[in-house]
């Protein structure tokens, strides 16, 4: 789900920024690195990589017919797969407890168009594709926002100091317990 939501991230940048008089504003505003993530997020979001195989053919999308079947196959296939938990549990409730096995297939199906054949090696991968992406995402939003504020609002923030704390405590060693009473907040 992570890659669709980042795909429909980058479809937003390039439908409503890059493809829009709104680009054509700001892109010359953007700082370097601002620039240089968008130029990285272009080549990331091309055909052939990981993240769009994925989305393509799994992430909100519904994969076909034999590549469910082949993955299926894969997955049965599997050194471990008689370890594996196959159970499916009924019940009344109208909800599904074939989780497992369905993210099991999905698992070796995205591993399959990956081409790879160790779905440990294929998470890897397509960890080691994600996380540059979603830095690249922030650091084209970050230069983004400050363009905006540069155009609308000036180079500088200025304000007026109102108060100085000298003696703040620092937040990260700020704790309360993890019950605490208040007695004019209960109900008698």
């Amino acid at each position: 789900m992570t890659i669709g939501a980042m795909w429909e991230a980058w479809r937003l940048v390039d439908d409503r920024f890059l493809k829009r008089p709104l680009g054509r504003e700001f892109l010359p505003l953007l700082d370097r690195p601002a620039a240089e993530a968008l130029d990285r997020l272009k080549k990331r979001f091309g055909k052939g990589s990981g993240l769009s195989t994925v989305r393509n053919n799994f992430a909100f999308h519904h994969p076909t017919i034999d590549d469910i079947d082949a993955a299926f196959e894969k997955a049965a296939g599997e050194i471990d797969s008689e370890e594996a938990d196959w159970a499916a549990y009924f019940n009344t409730a109208l909800l599904n407890t074939f989780f497992f096995v369905s993210d099991y297939v999905l698992v070796h199906g995205m591993a399959q168009a990956l081409g790879e054949s160790d779905v440990n090696e294929a998470a890897r991968k397509l960890l080691g594709e994600m996380a540059p992406v979603a830095n690249d995402l922030s650091e084209f939003a970050f230069g983004f926002t400050a363009a905006i504020f540069k155009r609308h609002v000036g180079p500088e923030l200025t304000m007026t100091r109102v108060a100085l704390v000298d003696d703040a405590p620092d937040i990260d060693n700020i704790s309360y317990p993890f019950f605490v009473e208040t007695p004019s907040l209960r109900n008698n």
